[in-house]
């Protein structure tokens, strides 16, 4: 027996405001490209993010290793409500940087962290970036919703396999679910279309 969940909760937490605002950490990117480039992501205000510098190339190799001391030092002041990493070439790399930052940041934190490599694997940045942070501020929502699910299956005794609808209408797993929130941005929608 199985079970197919859709939701409206993440396009109703865009659309009211209502989501959590992480913090984004951008490696390799500077000011001044968010600056220029920014807004056409959603990123309008260059001075709320948090940029660590460090060199890679368009083949993914590192030149050259951010300041994790730092990073490490201001991971507390820096994030407070939980984090989306980003770095530039981080999808030619398997997010090694933002993996290695996650680390320290989770070590320090303890609050819901996302690597944008883990969720996407496009050349744009910036659009992973948005993605990352989107999926960092959905987490805490989608979680409870799942807990909620699993907890009201268990009360009315209902042994099923629980899936999501995702955004193009195929399922996945709750555990998925919980890791990938922005994947089910539209969840309700699509399933509502099928």
């Amino acid at each position: 027996c199985a079970a197919g969940l859709s939701t409206t909760l993440a396009t109703n937490a865009c659309v009211e405001n209502k989501f959590h605002r992480p913090k984004l950490l951008l490696m390799g990117i500077d000011r001044k490209g968010i600056a220029q480039f920014g807004a056409d992501y959603g990123f309008t205000d260059p001075d709320d993010i948090v940029y660590l510098p460090c060199k890679t190339t368009i083949t993914g190799q590192i030149l050259q290793e951010p300041d994790w001391a730092l990073l490490r030092a201001h991971a507390k002041e820096w994030f407070s409500e939980g984090c989306a990493i980003c770095e530039i070439y981080g999808m030619r790399n398997n997010g090694v940087l933002e993996k290695q930052a996650a680390s320290v940041i989770q070590q320090e934190i303890g609050l819901p962290i996302v690597c944008a490599s883990e969720l996407f694997s496009g050349l744009s940045s910036l659009e992973r970036a948005a993605s990352a942070v989107l999926n960092a501020g959905l987490l805490p929502l989608t979680c409870r919703f799942l807990d909620a699910v699993s907890r009201a299956f268990q009360e009315r005794n209902i042994h099923a396999d629980m899936y999501l609808v995702r955004s193009d209408s195929s399922l996945m797993g709750l555990n998925y679910a919980a890791q990938h929130a922005v994947e089910t941005l539209l969840s309700g929608p699509a399933a509502s279309a099928l």
